[in-house]
């Protein structure tokens, strides 16, 4: 994310590493013990693509150099881990996955059972013939319908219950490992450490070249997973990881091209496409956002909103002498408002984690429960940081 060559420098040596220039040319990182490390492979970019950003190598001090310069850097801290909590961590770990799958299993054991009873009184016959002539029969299946709706319901509630529990059974031991310092060992342990080998990020193109020559279109499915719009250049770039034979690629190329699962977006040599399935999914989140910002169901109390924006504005005025400006109590009004959506947009420091802030507090005397979501770990982090406001990544919540 750096904006410039210093800026990249001066990132690298926070974490413990100096750049420079390396013996066959190209960029380099020195850690605290001398050892030398390939910005290239570690960061999986082209040494090309590291000089139109960085500008030349050619530029930095050599290895030699900056090792003469004898500059100290921080080195990782070790931390100590006590057994005892890592196998309190990995027991809770196997305990509550085992407890979700055996949620899952009575539920779709009870479903059956439900499902079969249902069938089972369902009218047949003369009942059903005399039902469908005075119109009860609709009545009937609509009274079905309902009671499966309630069930679905039933089953939702105990596996959000059962989340809940275990998160904050999570988070009673965090706090346990974070006194012990242990909490920052087991986040890094995902990241990729400079003890670790360099390892070659796995190929997730599961299809086969025997398939995409069959049926070159399935590519499209898997193009679309990860681009909203993609070029027939996009397509070829992943055709070519099976399919190397250049007549056969452009051929494969064009079957997959000519698919009625594919949706001209413009014209032009360049054109964008998307598929059908994409399509259909974007129309559907589109009827679900606007279903849900015309319902009902998440306003909170003039009381509470005034009550969390003269608390808040008594805290930046100790602060720094500040108060909450006039865009944020109209941003605190859209998001607290009685909606079951709302969205609000800021650059960043316009004051969106303030104003978070204080409808966590409004939402809080509300009896409202609030949790954070976000697509990455570090922006969980940062939201849960800056607004109070408990968050984890949206795989996370999926995931569990």
């Amino acid at each position: 994310m750096s904006d410039s060559p210093a800026a990249f420098a001066a990132a690298l040596k926070e974490e413990g590493f100096l750049l420079a220039r390396g013996d066959r040319r190209g960029f380099v990182a020195i850690d605290a013990d001398g050892k030398v490390w390939s910005l290239s492979r570690w960061c999986g970019v082209k040494p090309k693509d590291l000089r139109a950003r960085l500008g030349s190598e050619a530029d930095l001090p050599s290895i030699e150099a900056v090792l003469a310069e004898g500059v100290v850097l921080r080195r990782t801290h070790k931390v100590k881990v006590d057994p005892v909590l890592v196998q309190r961590r990995a027991n809770l770990v196997k305990r509550q996955r085992e407890e979700r799958a055996a949620l899952l299993k009575a539920q779709a054991v009870r479903r059956a059972e439900e499902l079969n009873a249902r069938r089972a009184s369902r009218p047949r016959g003369l009942r059903a013939a005399f039902l469908r002539v005075t119109g009860a029969y609709q009545k009937v299946l609509k009274e079905a319908e309902e009671a499966a709706q309630v069930a679905q319901q039933r089953d939702r509630d105990e596996q959000l219950a059962l989340i809940e529990a275990q998160l904050n059974e999570r988070r009673s031991l965090q706090r346990d490992l974070a006194q012990a310092g242990l909490d920052a060992a087991f986040a890094s342990s995902a990241r990729a450490s400079p003890e670790q080998p360099l390892l070659s990020p796995p190929d997730d193109l599961t299809l086969s070249k025997a398939e995409l020559l069959r049926d070159p279109a399935r590519i499209l499915a898997y193009v679309s997973k990860t681009r909203a719009r993609f070029t027939r250049a996009d397509v070829l770039r992943e055709l070519v990881k099976r399919i190397a034979d250049p007549l056969a690629l452009r051929d494969a190329a064009d079957r997959a091209m000519r698919s009625p699962e594919l949706v001209r977006l413009s014209d032009g040599p360049d054109a964008d496409y998307t598929t059908r399935d994409f399509r259909s999914h974007e129309e559907r989140l589109r009827h679900s956002v606007q279903r849900m910002t015309n319902a009902n169901g998440f306003g909170v109390a003039r009381s509470h909103i005034e009550t969390a924006m003269r608390s808040q504005n008594r805290q930046m005025r100790s602060a720094f002498g500040g108060h909450l400006s006039a865009e944020q109590c109209a941003a605190l009004e859209h998001v607290l408002s009685d909606r079951q959506m709302a969205s609000v947009i800021g650059l960043a420091g316009a004051g969106k984690s303030t104003m978070l802030a204080t409808a966590m507090a409004a939402w809080s005397r509300q009896g409202i429960n609030v949790h954070g979501a976000a697509l990455a770990g570090k922006a969980a982090d940062g939201l849960e940081e800056a607004s109070g406001i408990q968050s984890r990544t949206l795989a996370s919540l999926e995931a569990s």
